[in-house]
């Protein structure tokens, strides 16, 4: 079974080989998908919803730039609607330099009760190198949700995790919030960057599902190699917090720039 349909399949956790088939197989549906479906989404982003990105030649560049050399990297970044992984990799390229290139059009883990009521948002999700997770599924589904996303950063390919969890209720990223997934699966991946993203729509306050209508977005992108001498559980917390704490960083540094200016 391709779709998940019910949290019983979201939970359940099939042969690890069985189930990587599985994402090659969605893998290679999703690009065949990626031109009409991501040029409708980019329209529907940019001319319905009225989204801009401000500098975006400039966003993308820098994007190039950082990561033309890294073997394996994660993007991190904080999270306030449920499409900002969407307007992440609309920021960062093109749907043609996807085509060229899809290990660049990150995998990504959207919270499974976010798009189970919508058969179509089932398909769009699966179509868009999407892994769902339950966020109060039991330990042994939130592991295998991890472990696909320790293979796939070995493999080569990109994810996007936030490290957070959630979308931030205060609208401020919240270090006491971290949540300790991304330092579990980067203990696991070698020689692994991260691309810390600061994302923040102009007229964003709080949390919500959707941005404004007409909103415009400022997007800062660091690239750290997170490392720990320590082992175990304290390697894996000191990794996520040195994430959380760049893009808390990030975050100060643009209100601080909002006062001045």
């Amino acid at each position: 079974m391709l779709l998940y349909r019910s949290k019983s399949d979201c939970r359940s956790t099939p042969d690890h080989e069985v189930e990587f088939r599985r994402l090659q197989l969605q893998r290679w549906f999703g690009w065949l998908a990626l031109l009409p479906l991501g040029f409708g989404i980019v329209l529907y982003m940019r001319y319905v919803h009225r989204l801009r990105i401000r500098h975006h030649r400039k966003v993308r560049r820098r994007f190039y730039e950082l990561t033309k050399h890294s073997k394996r990297f994660m993007i991190c970044a904080n999270h306030l609607t449920m499409v900002d992984s969407v307007i992440l990799l609309w920021a960062f390229r093109s749907i043609p330099q996807y085509c060229l290139d899809y290990r660049l059009f990150s995998w990504n883990i959207p919270a499974f009760e976010n798009f189970s009521d919508r058969f179509s948002w089932r398909i769009i999700t699966f179509l868009t190198k999407c892994i769902p997770i339950e966020r109060k599924g039991t330990k042994s589904h939130i592991d295998s949700v991890l472990h696909k996303l320790t293979r796939l950063l070995n493999d080569g390919d990109v994810c996007t995790i936030f490290p957070e969890g959630t979308r931030s209720r205060t609208g401020r990223v919240e270090l006491s919030n971290a949540t300790y997934g991304v330092g579990s699966v980067l203990n696991n991946v070698k020689d692994c960057d991260v691309l810390c993203v600061y994302l923040r729509g102009d007229s964003q306050e709080s949390y919500s599902n959707f941005p404004s209508k007409g909103e415009s977005f400022n997007i800062e992108i660091e690239l750290i190699t997170p490392k720990s001498d320590n082992v175990g559980l304290r390697a894996v917390r000191d990794i996520s917090m040195q994430i959380l704490e760049k893009i808390k960083e990030m975050e100060e540094r643009y209100f601080e720039e909002q006062r001045t200016s």
